[in-house]
């Protein structure tokens, strides 16, 4: 047998859909999604088995059988220029727990309304399939880009050789955090930062059937932020007596592009940590806070909506 050319890992394409039958059984993948830094790989641990003989060294080993996989990634945030969210990242969200009502975007703790997706990871013609996936991310300026980390799990299903695809991407650029009608409000106040993370923080624990992976959920969120923010004399903002009296202010973040913005919100947050920090000179706190629920219902720790 003829060995191949080279695959070069920058003919990487990801597709993906909604699985609209039922978790982790396929929907071909059929929206192009442009990412960067893509992974995919199958997690199936495997089993060695060195048992009594009259030798040493090893049986033939096996694997669990789980038929895990893991696939991970970063993307832009970009919208459709008409107020909508890109169609590819509005899958991938709803594989994150979070429901879309129109074009806000909000966690959902119930298990029937977490969507799974179906991933087609292709590689210079190698195609690798995810079935029953869901995630967990984070969202961070990245070179002044708005960049979404993803890291999903899912059922490791078929290998196989394609033609490479050829993807249709959108046009419109990533909302960029250095737009100057970006606007930023903690607490009732407009303080100042320059680094910022918000991390949904999912727990993913897989489905099982008879062993083996059918999809997975998400069983725990735990969404934080960490930001910069510049440190002020008591009389401006008093962050440790905040801090001290578990005090839940609202923050917001609202990113444009001039024609669309997306505004993260959170009307119950709580800081976790207020170390001190130092940015080039500039004393900061490099804060960590918590979105915690608005109502007894829940659901509403946050909310991401594009206009």
């Amino acid at each position: 047998m003829a060995l191949s050319a080279p695959l070069l890992t920058q003919l990487r394409v990801l597709q993906i859909s909604t699985e609209a039958t039922a978790k982790g059984t396929i929907t071909t993948p059929a929206t192009d999604i442009w990412v960067q830094d893509l992974i995919a790989n199958p997690v199936d641990p495997f089993v060695e088995r060195q048992g009594s003989g009259s030798t040493l060294g090893h049986s033939v080993g096996v694997l669990e059988g789980t038929k895990a996989g893991a696939c991970s990634f970063k993307t832009e945030l970009r919208t459709t220029g008409a107020s909508g969210m890109n169609a590819g990242l509005a899958i991938l969200l709803q594989s994150c727990g979070i429901e879309k009502t129109l074009e806000v975007y909000t966690p959902t703790s119930d298990y029937a309304t977490q969507k799974t997706a179906s991933f087609a990871i292709s590689t210079a013609g190698v195609k690798k399939i995810m079935l029953g996936c869901m995630g967990t991310f984070t969202l961070s300026p990245e070179n002044g880009r708005l960049m979404f980390s993803f890291t999903f799990s899912g059922a490791w299903s078929t290998v196989s050789d394609v033609a490479v695809p050829t993807p249709e991407y959108s046009t419109v650029k990533p909302l960029n955090w250095g737009h100057a009608s970006n606007v930023f409000s903690l607490d009732g106040e407009s303080i100042k930062m320059t680094n910022w993370t918000f991390d949904i923080g999912n727990t993913l624990t897989p489905r099982m059937t008879n062993g083996a992976i059918t999809n997975y959920m998400i069983t725990k969120r735990d969404p934080t932020m960490t930001m910069d923010v510049e440190a002020d004399l008591v009389a401006g903002y008093a962050f440790n007596a905040k801090w001290l009296a578990y005090n839940e202010g609202i923050i917001s973040l609202a990113i444009t592009d001039g024609t669309d913005t997306a505004t993260l919100l959170g009307n119950k947050f709580q800081y976790r940590e207020i170390p001190e920090g130092d940015r080039d000179g500039i004393a900061t706190h490099d804060l960590v806070g918590q979105f915690n629920r608005e109502a007894d219902a829940g659901d509403d720790e946050f909310s991401l909506t594009i206009t």
